[in-house]
């Protein structure tokens, strides 16, 4: 597409890096110090879901100005049928040409060629002010859950545009992101140094400015407790002012001083906001366990008013990478409905090995 102030192609092999710096610049420091976004890029176009035909570049007196890319994703829908749809981004427009037009050009025509290769609908993360220009509305009103958000959670970030009419009209479920979205955050460090230096910068806007996440020691040893106790009421749905017993107060303070495990904070300056925590275990060792290592992942919480920030996912991760560097070989868990989408993207599977008895004699 070409008009007398710019161009859109596709993005070639020679175009990569130069892509890839357009979008660090129109992505550094937006949403958190620095970014990934750049990285990100890198990796989907080796990601089997990459949409190489909708992969477009926009130009301007033989200079790249912006980007847009696709990705294949699905639906899985309530009634047992996986949808195949549309995710879109990152996309990205140079600084100096924000807020001129070009951003919504360029998101129109990939639409447009996206629709003529047949794809039924688009859904992704992003601004409804912005894109409600170019026909998306709130994905709730297709009945289209976003996965890893529980339910009466704000979803007004969450967007869905029919490419084909009706193509969604029978369907409800749960959206799911693919895979090459989540990268690690040492990943996209190493990733930036063959990039030239930036300050990164913690500013008033950003979803995760002020977050932290750590492995605690027993300098942390309040914390621990106080998160902990604070996830237990939350999660049982106990009055604020509930008091635990004693006995489990103290078992609790004793586990986290002797007991063999490590818990992560996330800590939004010297408040915790989440916390997590995975427990190591010693049995006889088997065929498929021959080093009896194992472990148990519980207490993985995060504040209301910070989920859906990747902050669960980051806790999760740093506790998984603990326990291989330990030699462990299998991790379990108790999953809820809510964080099952969140434990799945991380490689978790369902287990319907084992049975339990509960000591009724106590």
């Amino acid at each position: 597409m070409k008009t007398n102030d710019y161009m859109i192609r596709s993005e070639k092999e020679e175009d990569y890096r130069i892509v890839e710096n357009l979008v660090r610049e129109s992505f550094w420091n937006v949403y958190r110090p620095g970014c990934s976004e750049h990285y990100v890029i890198h990796v989907l176009r080796d990601d089997p879901a990459f949409v190489k035909e909708l992969d477009f570049v926009m130009e301007q007196d033989g200079k790249l100005i912006g980007q847009n890319m696709f990705m294949k994703t699905i639906i899985e829908a309530d009634d047992g049928r996986t949808i195949p749809i549309l995710t879109m981004g990152p996309i990205g427009i140079a600084p100096e040409l924000k807020r001129q037009g070009y951003g919504k050009a360029l998101l129109d025509y990939s639409l447009k060629k996206a629709t003529e290769m047949g794809f039924g609908a688009v859904l992704f993360e992003g601004n409804i002010d912005f894109y409600g220009k170019s026909g998306f509305t709130f994905a709730r009103e297709f009945g289209i859950r976003y996965h890893d958000l529980p339910e009466g959670e704000d979803d007004s970030f969450f967007l869905c545009k029919e490419l084909i009419p009706g193509y969604l009209h029978d369907v409800t479920g749960i959206y799911q992101t693919p895979q090459g979205y989540y990268v690690k955050d040492e990943d996209v460090d190493e990733f930036d140094k063959g990039f030239p230096p930036k300050e990164k910068l913690k500013l008033p806007g950003q979803l995760t400015y002020s977050v932290e996440v750590k492995v605690a020691t027993l300098d942390d040893l309040k914390l621990m407790m106080s998160s902990r106790l604070e996830m237990l009421k939350v999660v049982n749905n106990l009055n604020n002012k509930y008091e635990f017993s004693e006995e489990l107060v103290d078992s609790s303070r004793e586990y986290f001083e002797k007991g063999d495990h490590t818990t992560v904070l996330a800590l939004d300056g010297e408040r915790v906001i989440g916390c997590a925590s995975i427990c190591y275990m010693y049995i006889m060792p088997t065929f498929d366990h021959p080093t009896g290592k194992r472990a148990h992942l519980m207490n993985v919480y995060t504040m209301k008013e910070w989920q859906r920030h990747g902050i669960a996912k980051k806790m999760v991760s740093m506790l998984i990478d603990e326990a291989w560097k330990r030699g462990v070989t299998e991790i379990s868990l108790d999953a809820t409905e809510e964080g099952r989408p969140l434990y799945e993207r991380l490689g978790f599977v369902p287990s319907k090995e084992g049975m339990v008895l509960a000591n009724t004699r106590c």
